[in-house]
């Protein structure tokens, strides 16, 4: 689990430094932004520039907005929603009661990264 966590962060860090520096990019044949972590972590990076919002597919379910702690979402089916992705706080969510998301939240909590 640890090392799930260590994955994710340096993840978010990569995306985050390359949105800053400009060198995140697509494929042109590229279809989707989201990527799955697990079955409880969904990021969702801004890659083209000037973009300060993402727009990203929820799978079932309630999923939880890292940066702003906005829940999401719906038990009977996927959904898309658009969020704020500044620079440096790319689309992340973790689903409502996963222990890994729970677990994933303090130690940025406890470092003042969060709200």
């Amino acid at each position: 689990m640890k090392q799930q966590f260590g994955i994710l962060i340096l993840l978010i860090a990569t995306i985050a430094l390359g949105a800053w520096l400009g060198e995140v990019t697509r494929p042109e044949n590229f279809q989707y932004q989201e990527i799955m972590l697990g079955e409880d972590f969904m990021i969702a990076p801004v890659t083209d520039p000037g973009v300060d919002e993402v727009k990203v597919y929820l799978p079932r379910g309630r999923w939880v907005h890292l940066w702003t702690g906005a829940v999401h979402g719906s038990e009977d089916r996927g959904e898309y929603v658009t969020v704020p992705a500044p620079v440096g706080q790319p689309g992340v969510f973790y689903k409502v009661g996963s222990q890994a998301g729970v677990d994933f939240v303090q130690s940025p909590k406890s470092q003042n990264l969060l709200p």
